[in-house]
């Protein structure tokens, strides 16, 4: 009976044994299949995954936002650089045109009157006179900047520190007239560059007509101390002048000449006279006997006279036609 338990178990066993061995060989032999590989990756795709968030994978659309974004970018890169370029270069174009129409004067520079120090006047000073009429006169009219030396000569005096009109504003002007002895003779004027061409075209016509002028110094000649005072010594000396920064006599009110908008031509013969009392009053006595306007005599400027024409051609307004002051010598710009 002992034997035959022993027996029973053995079998059992090797039984047991034999299944396992069985089973094993099932699985070995089993074939792997493409699903099984995918699941393996894909469960392990995570670790790869979080690897990524660190390293970006090269993918096409990732390679090409980056083709894209550094294209923009040096784009922008390119453009800044371009803006800055322009920018800077306008700004030096600009600042070596302001620094140029500071000495150069570009509205003289094309204007066939601007400054030449090869011209033969520059040989000259105001109140020379000519051995003789040249042969070149055009030569002799010129327009140039407010140099040092003239600045300095009329600063304090014909010219005021002021608000309204600068050194850059007023213009030089040398020329030569013919004076009350019928010779040519320098002069030279101050006026406002706006109209410093249209006032040279005048002053060459008048010389072409052989036009006289007694005299044409910068007022600050006959300097007092005083504008006014300065004025009237300009004037009874027969003094042709344009700009002086002064107000207009027994007024605050700036007059024309302050801005270099006005002239005064031989004004002993063509005097300031006061009506308003009823009888003219003129302070130059040399100019009381040029009160009268019809005795004919020379240097009288009229509506007949070639001045007279030739200013209001060219814009101005004539003193004379005022209603209760009439001021024969000048003329203005409005």
């Amino acid at each position: 009976m002992k034997k035959g338990k022993i027996a029973l178990i053995t079998i059992c066993a090797l039984s047991g044994l034999l299944l396992t061995i069985l089973l094993i060989s099932t699985i070995v032999k089993k074939p792997v299949s493409k699903s099984s590989v995918s699941s393996d990756i894909t469960l392990q795709m995570p670790e790869a995954t979080v690897t990524s968030a660190e390293v970006e994978p090269a993918t096409s659309k990732n390679i090409a936002d980056k083709v894209e974004n550094s294209t923009s970018e040096n784009v922008v890169s390119s453009n800044t650089a371009s803006e800055n370029n322009v920018s800077e270069d306008t700004v030096s174009n600009n600042t070596v045109s302001d620094n140029a129409s500071t000495s150069n004067e570009p509205e003289t520079s094309s204007s066939p009157y601007s400054s030449n120090p090869n011209s033969p006047v520059n040989n000259y000073k105001a109140g020379d006179v000519l051995s003789s009429a040249p042969s070149n006169p055009d030569d002799y009219f010129v327009i140039s900047s407010i140099s040092d030396e003239t600045f300095n000569y009329i600063n304090g005096r014909s010219y005021q520190e002021n608000p309204y009109i600068s050194r850059d504003d007023l213009r030089y002007i040398k020329l030569i007239h013919y004076n009350f002895n019928h010779q040519v003779q320098v002069g030279e004027l101050i006026v406002n560059k706006s109209v410093a061409d249209k006032t040279v075209s005048i002053f060459k016509q008048l010389y072409s007509a052989e036009y006289e002028i007694e005299k044409m110094y910068l007022p600050d000649r006959y300097w007092t101390g005083d504008g006014n005072e300065t004025d009237t010594a300009s004037c009874d000396d027969n003094n042709t002048s344009a700009f002086f920064y002064r107000v207009v006599d027994g007024s605050s009110k700036l007059s024309k000449h302050a801005r270099g908008l006005a002239i005064d031509i031989n004004p002993q013969q063509n005097p300031y006279v006061d009506y308003r009392s009823g009888q003219p009053e003129c302070i130059h006595d040399n100019a009381l006997a040029y009160i009268d306007r019809t005795t004919g005599l020379a240097h009288v400027i009229t509506e007949d006279d070639l001045c007279y024409k030739l200013f209001t051609q060219n814009g101005y307004k004539w003193g004379g036609a005022w209603k209760n002051i009439k001021d024969y010598q000048h003329f203005e710009v409005k």
